[in-house]
């Protein structure tokens, strides 16, 4: 959910639903905001040929993870990225091949967002991520050149910012 402006308002005006929703969602977006738990890192970077996937055990506070990720696939010797991100060894992602986002060429950024209300408030969950390099063919690539991935923010809030 994202802020939408909210209405102006006069005196003799008639308040629609469409205008009231907008002030919840903007009161929502706003608690979300101040109800982050944030995990106390700085940017980490990945290294592309993992052997072994990277954890974080987190205590779970609030209805989403998420995660704010960037990264960098150098044509020259990377066709695509493999990711795969795991909480509590259910797989929430796997990316590679095809029509999505780790594909060569450009820096790209982007929020992943995932519901963990059905996680019991209180308690610790792992979060797993592995990311490999690949070649067309779909094997892993030795050689990644300028290839980066980078977990830039992780937290739990009331809001999805994907």
């Amino acid at each position: 959910m994202a802020w939408q402006t909210p209405p102006t308002f006069t005196d003799t005006d008639v308040l629609s639903a469409a205008q009231l929703n907008i002030i919840r969602d903007d009161l929502q977006y706003l608690r979300g905001l101040s109800s982050t738990v944030n995990i106390p890192f700085p940017a980490v970077g990945l290294d592309v040929r993992l052997l072994h996937p990277a954890y974080w055990q987190i205590r779970h506070r609030a209805k989403f993870l998420n995660l704010y990720i960037s990264w960098f696939v150098d044509p020259g010797l990377v066709d695509h990225l493999s990711v795969s991100i795991k909480i509590n060894g259910t797989e929430l992602v796997t990316g590679g091949a095809g029509p999505d986002p780790w594909v060569p060429g450009v820096t790209s950024s982007a929020y992943f967002s995932y519901d963990v209300s059905s996680l019991t408030a209180g308690t610790w969950y792992q979060i797993e991520i592995n990311v490999d390099a690949h070649d067309v063919a779909h094997a892993p690539q030795p050689y990644w050149g300028d290839t980066g991935f980078n977990i830039v923010r992780m937290f739990e809030s009331d809001t999805s910012f994907a």
